[in-house]
């Protein structure tokens, strides 16, 4: 297929499964032996072990959506920079929602084989995201030209 065909796959998969939950696109979309190469080295096999990881994604944040800030391709990849709106609204792991809305900025490399996608791999900037959920504290910008006296101040007796 064209580069302009595989960049519309993509951008169809963004706009039709994650952002309106429509996973018998996927069936068009991607190949028999997909792999799904995520954050954390998680890996999924096959279109409907994907199709399982979106819906759990989608129940855990319904209100999810997608949008493509950029989209590039050359030969039989498509690489798609990413911003990712939801609200965490289910437990993760340890970790307790925080009906938060968060954002975070991520991209996806797509390999495309006979005019459907056989991998993907996907990064998201997670430490971002958990400082906006108040996991991870926020350290305060310095103004340039801020200086930090690391000195104890001594106070007179």
């Amino acid at each position: 297929m064209s580069i302009k065909a595989n960049k519309a796959k993509e951008q169809r998969i963004v706009e039709e499964v994650l952002n309106q939950g429509k996973m018998d696109v996927l069936d068009g979309c991607l190949a028999v032996g997909f792999v799904y190469h995520g954050p954390g080295g998680a890996e999924i096999k096959g279109i409907d072990g994907y199709k399982t990881f979106i819906s759990r994604l989608r129940a855990a944040s319904p209100a999810i959506h997608v949008t493509i800030e950029d989209i590039l391709a050359e030969g039989d990849m498509v690489a798609t920079r990413a911003l990712c709106t939801f609200t965490f609204i289910v437990q993760s792991g340890p970790v307790a929602p925080t009906r938060k809305k968060v954002s975070m900025t991520g991209s996806i490399l797509d390999r495309f084989q006979d005019g459907k996608i056989a991998e993907t791999w996907e990064q998201y900037d997670r430490f971002d995201m958990y400082q906006q959920m108040g996991i991870i504290p926020v350290r305060p910008v310095l103004k340039p030209g801020f200086k930090r006296n690391l000195r104890k101040k001594r106070h007179p007796d």
